[in-house]
């Protein structure tokens, strides 16, 4: 297993980091097709590569991390692309909700100057379990250099918790959720202080 920065790699991992993020996030992506595929073809372009640390294993990402100070994105989303992979309606639809709930999350509260984010953490299915999500999430901790680290979720993620909780991350809030129809109740909030 080889821990990298994913603009440091030597071939793109955009379209495998993709598959992950497309079957991690199916639950809410599938109203826009049910065909990933096209899901997949959709989002391959939208991942901001140096903000992104891929494990790479027989020449595949088996995971992916985004870190960063929440002033550089780490999804940038092209319209464009979008509709013309999902349809003019879908993929304005996918732009404007990605967009608001993904790329661009609000937190709360406000970050110090030093604290990083890890926006998005996702393993492909076959490589769950094993480990890897962790030791890349201890890789870019230690690559990256921030003294805090935060990190959300949802408190019906309980496998993405105990990940969190295994790196060393602790919760220190929650926020209820409005929306009764967006399957969990409340936002999770995690801590991590770097010595």
């Amino acid at each position: 297993m080889k821990y990298i920065r994913a603009d440091r790699i030597c071939f793109d991992p955009r379209l495998d980091m993709s598959r992950i993020f497309v079957e991690g996030w199916f639950q809410w992506l599938k109203q826009l097709t049910k065909d990933k595929e096209k899901l997949v073809r959709a989002f391959a372009h939208c991942f901001v590569l140096e903000n992104y640390y891929v494990a790479v294993a027989d020449g595949e990402v088996a995971s992916f991390v985004a870190v960063t100070d929440r002033k550089s994105p780490f999804m940038a989303l092209d319209k464009k692309v979008l509709r013309r992979e999902l349809g003019l309606l879908r993929g304005t639809i996918a732009y404007g909700v990605v967009n608001k709930y993904l790329a661009n999350p609000v937190y709360p509260f406000s970050l110090e100057a030093g604290t990083g984010s890890f926006d998005i953490v996702g393993t492909a299915p076959k490589f769950r379990g094993q480990g890897i999500g962790r030791g890349l999430m201890l890789e870019a901790i230690k690559d990256r250099d921030y003294g805090k680290y935060v990190i959300e979720t949802y408190d019906t993620n309980h496998s993405a918790i105990r990940l969190y909780e295994k790196v060393g991350f602790r919760e220190f809030k929650r926020v209820p959720e409005k929306n009764k129809r967006a399957g969990f109740d409340y936002a999770v909030y995690l801590g991590l202080e770097v010595d």
